[in-house]
């Protein structure tokens, strides 16, 4: 989950790609690295191991695409596709094998936003998190189950 400056800075991308409905409040801004779905107590313990497993650093992230709607990167940096990688071959149970494609939602039931380059969004990610949404499958608030500090030396900047 962005600091709330930089969520701050992702929301009021919304109303300029001509997005007025659906759009995600900035509390509930993400970039999902790793999605297992709904989850017993065993299930979050090793998705808890997985994140106690990585060792990475901090990376600036730089924010500048607009695409369907939500907001990506250009070219996502390697930094983040590691740290992504190293959560699925840390993770015992099934997870999403889709792809990964960094990207922020920023509205739901919208339509499509224009595609481009939107104004860039820097963000220095100096963590990630294990956060569960809803309950029993159903969607819900957010709430951050355990925080992963990255260490502070950051790489240099690369887009995201």
């Amino acid at each position: 989950m962005p600091p709330a400056i930089v969520a701050a800075q992702i929301a009021h991308r919304a109303p300029a790609l001509g997005l007025a409905a659906g759009v995600v409040a900035p509390e509930r801004l993400h970039l999902t690295l790793a999605f297992i779905g709904c989850v017993d107590a065993q299930g979050r313990q090793a998705a808890r191991a997985a994140g106690d497993a990585i060792d990475a650093r901090a990376f600036m992230r730089v924010i500048d695409r607009a695409l369907v709607n939500w907001l990506a990167p250009a070219e996502p940096p390697l930094m983040l596709l590691n740290l992504s990688r190293k959560l699925y071959k840390n993770t015992l149970f099934g997870i999403d094998k889709h792809g990964f494609k960094p990207h922020i939602t920023i509205a739901r039931k919208a339509g499509r936003l224009g595609k481009g380059p939107i104004e860039p969004i820097t963000w220095l990610v100096t963590h990630f998190s294990l956060v569960a949404s809803g309950t029993a499958g159903a969607p819900g608030a957010y709430r951050e189950l355990w925080r992963w500090p990255l260490s502070r030396s950051p790489v240099a900047a690369a887009r995201l």
